[in-house]
């Protein structure tokens, strides 16, 4: 006799199944949140002698209310922007400046882990954002932290032990190695700690100001009614 013949369903195949489960984790990470990296952040990328408390307190009060439920892949620089200038519009220009610090601390962390890499793919939002606009001008932070010879000493030692320790990695390692600071960030910090000059009149410094010969440094003051003033720079002996 003939008659119909059923075709039975095959099961999905193992690559299937794979390539399913692959698209539910690559969807499930296109969702994770701001408050998600922090949460990350907070356990495997920093620790402070707090054990991270201010951290966690400066979030909670203006990370997470903000963004915390926004997509990471969703954060933009003008995002960035809006949470400093909340701070700054409260007074806090130090602490605006420090919130920046941790915010850019924590997206460099994630740009080169996954899964936080993938969602940042476009770029990290902090790199567009200047915040020098944001706080004022005549703005200047309160500093009493003195620096002992020693302590000079050991920061010259890790500046060379940490370039010396990157050098050394193999060429594959690199990547994920802990980067040392460049070359011209750690001799403008010579030159702050050296000459005791605002950060602030460093950036605004150009060459036609300096003689090397005089040992003088022609600072011009904008935010106070004194058009100029010097400043001895150190000698090279």
């Amino acid at each position: 006799m003939f008659g119909s013949t059923r075709v039975q369903e095959r099961p999905p195949t193992y690559a299937a199944a794979n390539v399913e489960a692959e698209q539910v984790k690559a969807a499930k990470v296109q969702t994770l949140t701001v408050q998600d990296l922090a949460k990350a952040w907070l356990l495997d990328g920093v620790a402070r002698k707090d054990g991270n408390a201010e951290l966690q307190r400066r979030f909670n009060k203006d990370l997470l209310p903000a963004l915390g439920k926004t997509a990471v892949s969703s954060v933009s620089e003008h995002d960035v922007r809006a949470l400093i200038r909340t701070v700054v519009n409260r007074g806090a220009y130090r602490q605006a400046i420090s919130f920046f610090a941790d915010l850019t601390q924590m997206f460099s962390w994630a740009r080169k882990r996954q899964p936080w890499r993938a969602l940042l793919i476009v770029g990290d939002p902090t790199e567009l954002v200047d915040i020098s606009p944001l706080i004022p001008a005549d703005y200047e932070a309160e500093r009493s932290r003195i620096l002992s010879p020693a302590e000079l000493l050991e920061l010259h030692n890790r500046f060379q032990q940490m370039t010396a320790d990157y050098n050394a990695l193999p060429a594959g390692q690199k990547y994920e190695g802990i980067r040392p600071l460049k070359k011209e960030t750690q001799l403008a910090l010579w030159i702050s700690l050296g000459t005791l000059c605002r950060i602030g009149e460093l950036l605004r410094a150009e060459w036609k100001n300096v003689d090397l010969d005089q040992q003088t440094w022609f600072l011009l003051i904008v935010a106070q009614t004194s058009p100029s003033t010097f400043f001895s720079l150190i000698s090279a002996s």
